[in-house]
C-alpha cells in the first residue's frame, strides 16, 4: 500500500459524481496502445462578464509535448494560480536545476527511467501572470514539525515524515523505491512495461482521494493535509481575486490532478460556476505487447496490474463510477505474449 501510494503521489502528487468530474482517463490508440490523458475544464463565472475559470489538471511526469501544449495553454491565461510549496520564491521561478532534482529525487528518478520529462524541469514558472497559491515552506514546516497536532495524528505525522524522504530518496522506502526503479531504469523491457502498469493502474483513480476505502487513518490524516488543506489556499485565493473590483478575464489553477475532484466541487458550489469546456491532454502511453518483454514477464505484469485494478476499484468511493468504460482491467493475454 505504501509504495502504490508514494509511487501515485509522484505521478499526480483525480468518474463522473453529482458534482465533480473525473480529471485522469484511459483511452485506447493504435497498435494496442493505452494513453493516459489529464483534463482541462473551464467553467464561466456567472455575473461576471466574459469571466471564466480553468482547472488544469496535471501529471508531475509525462512527455516533452504534454508539457509544451500545457505551456501554450498556460500562457494565454490572465492569471494562473499554481501548485508548489515555496513557489512565491525567487528561487522556484529560476530553479537550479541540482536542488530540484535533490528535492524530489523520486520524481525525477521515475521521469528518467520511463524516458518521461518532470514537470518542474519542464514547465517554465517565470512568467508575471503566473502567481503562487500554495502553502509557504514555513507553514508546510508547521505541519512536518508536528505543530498542528489538531491536524495531524501523531501516526500521520510520522507518515508525512516519511513519505518527505522518501520523495528525496532517503530513509527505507526511499532505498526500496531508487532500487526498483534503477532495475526499471536499465532494462527497456521493464520500462516499457511499468509506464503501461502505470497508465493502466492510474487510469482507475477517482474522486476525493482521502475518502479512498480502507486507507489506515493516519495516511488519511496525511491526504487531508496534502490535498485538501492546500485546497484551501486556492479556494481562499479564488475569492480573493473573483473579489477584486476588475478581475482577470481568464483565470486558471494549476494543480495536480489528484487535487482537481475537491478543487472543482467547492468552486463550482461556491461560486455557481457554469461548465463550459472539457479538453484532454496526453501525459504518457503504454503498450505491453510492444515492450520487448518476453511471454511469461507479459503474464506476470498483466496478472499485477489486474490485481492492482480491482483492489483500487474497490476502494474507490462508494458514489464514485465510471460511465465511459476508460480504465478498464488489461484484456486478457494471450499465451504466447
Amino acid at each position: 500500500m505504501k509504495i502504490r501510494f508514494l509511487l501515485f503521489w509522484a505521478f499526480l502528487a483525480g468518474a463522473s459524481a453529482d458534482s465533480a468530474s473525473d480529471y485522469i482517463r484511459v483511452s485506447d490508440a493504435p497498435g494496442g496502445t493505452r494513453v493516459l490523458e489529464i483534463a482541462v475544464r473551464t467553467f464561466a463565472v456567472p455575473g461576471t462578464p466574459a469571466r471564466s475559470l480553468s482547472f488544469v489538471g496535471v501529471s508531475h511526469i509525462g512527455t516533452a509535448r504534454y508539457y509544451e501544449n500545457l505551456q501554450t495553454l498556460l500562457d494565454s491565461a490572465d492569471l494562473v494560480l499554481f501548485e508548489g510549496v515555496g513557489g512565491d520564491e525567487e528561487d522556484f521561478r529560476k530553479p537550479n536545476r541540482d536542488q530540484i532534482d535533490e528535492a524530489s529525487a523520486m520524481q525525477v528518478a521515475l521521469a528518467r527511467a520511463l524516458e518521461l520529462e518532470f514537470q518542474l524541469h519542464a514547465i517554465d514558472y517565470d512568467r508575471d501572470h503566473f502567481v503562487n497559491s500554495d502553502m509557504t515552506v514555513l507553514e508546510m514546516f508547521a505541519l512536518f514539525s508536528g505543530e498542528n497536532p489538531d491536524e495531524l495524528s501523531e501516526e500521520g505525522l510520522h507518515r508525512l515524515r516519511e513519505t518527505m524522504e522518501t520523495m528525496q530518496g532517503q530513509g527505507l522506502s526511499g532505498q526500496l523505491l531508487e532500487m526498483m526503479i534503477g532495475r526499471v531504469e536499465t532494462h527497456p523491457g521493464f520500462r516499457r512495461g511499468f509506464a503501461w502498469a502505470m497508465v493502466e493502474i492510474l487510469g482507475t483513480l477517482r474522486g476525493d482521494m482521502s475518502e479512498m476505502k480502507g486507507l489506515p487513518q493516519d495516511m488519511r490524516d496525511l491526504l487531508t493535509i496534502l490535498l485538501e488543506k492546500r485546497n484551501d489556499v486556492v479556494v481562499r485565493d479564488v475569492a480573493e481575486v473573483l473579489g477584486q473590483p476588475a478581475p482577470p478575464g481568464h483565470i486558471m489553477v494549476f494543480y495536480g490532478a489528484a487535487h482537481m475532484y475537491d478543487l472543482e466541487k467547492r468552486l463550482v458550489e461556491k461560486f455557481s460556476l457554469e461548465p463550459v469546456a472539457t479538453q484532454w491532454f496526453p501525459a504518457f502511453i503504454g503498450n505491453l505487447q510492444a515492450s520487448g518483454l518476453n511471454a511469461l514477464q507479459k503474464r506476470l505484469l498483466n496478472g499485477y496490474v489486474r490485481q492492482q485494478v480491482q483492489t483500487m476499484r474497490m476502494m474507490m468511493p462508494d458514489n464514485q463510477s465510471k460511465e465511459d468504460g476508460t480504465g478498464d482491467p488489461p484484456m486478457a493475454l494471450p499465451d504466447n505474449g
